[in-house]
């Protein structure tokens, strides 16, 4: 069968998308040729369905991304469960199916990695921030920006110049002789003032760029932090993320999280 509209995207400036409820979904029956019999294809997933680890409802948005340091496998999601409630954490799949080929039991609490990632995010964005990357680009933006503006003065200047000289084309079509016209001698300075600000040099917008310089940095750095953290920015901006060994001190625990990015 063909299914159509899995998913929809609730916001068009973040791409993020949100799946949709099977029974909402497009289904066209009998789109491709059959492997196996529908009768075979729906008991082996109705028993598949009943093996799978349905012991907690939390939404995973670092899945694909989480793995064991040591063996490479992807980590699962499980809900361990205590006396007051349970809490999600990742655990080592192939160490829960063979503790010989992966020796260490490597797990992480939820909401521990979620503040690690964020933490780590936050220095990535700070440290692209004040970086000469950061500084060179911004001021080519910024340059564009005031080129662009400048296009647009000089542009709306040359129009009015042009309405300006018609008008004084005109003027001095209705006369002979000499000229006393005080409305043509308003006209000749305002041709002039107009010619002046076309020609003059252009008034240099770095210094009051390099002045909002850090207004615009506190501008991307509240956006940037301020945006949730979630299943499609991570997957934009992390290759994987590998969780080491749980290392036990006299007065804490200690844990390898190395992320991979993707820049």
């Amino acid at each position: 069968d063909m299914v159509n509209h899995k998913v929809e995207t609730i916001n068009y400036k973040t791409k993020e998308r949100v799946r949709i409820p099977l029974e909402e979904q497009i289904v066209v029956s009998n789109t491709h040729e059959a492997i196996v019999d529908r009768e075979t294809f729906e008991f082996i997933n109705s028993t598949l369905a009943k093996r799978r680890n349905t012991n907690h409802k939390y939404e995973n948005i670092f899945k694909g991304l989480i793995c064991c340091a040591e063996c490479g496998e992807e980590m699962q999601l499980i809900a361990k469960k205590s006396r007051k409630e349970a809490r999600p954490m990742f655990r080592c799949a192939k160490h829960a199916v063979d503790s010989k080929s992966c020796t260490h039991y490597h797990f992480i609490y939820y909401d521990d990695l979620f503040n690690e990632i964020a933490n780590q995010l936050s220095f990535q964005i700070e440290k692209l921030i004040n970086s000469n990357l950061y500084n060179e680009l911004h001021n080519k933006v910024m340059m564009d920006i005031n080129n662009r503006a400048q296009k647009i003065l000089i542009d709306s200047l040359k129009k009015e110049l042009q309405i300006v000289n018609k008008k004084i084309k005109d003027r001095c079509k209705s006369f002979s002789g000499e000229i006393n016209s005080s409305e043509l001698e308003t006209l000749y300075k305002a041709q002039k003032s107009i010619l002046r600000k076309i020609t003059e040099p252009h008034y240099d917008s770095s210094i009051a760029f390099n002045n909002k310089s850090n207004d615009i940095k506190i501008m991307i750095r509240e956006c940037l932090t301020q945006t949730p953290i979630n299943q499609n920015t991570l997957n934009l901006l992390i290759e994987k993320i590998e969780i080491g060994h749980l290392e036990y001190t006299s007065d804490r625990c200690v844990q390898a999280i190395k992320i991979h990015y993707r820049f």
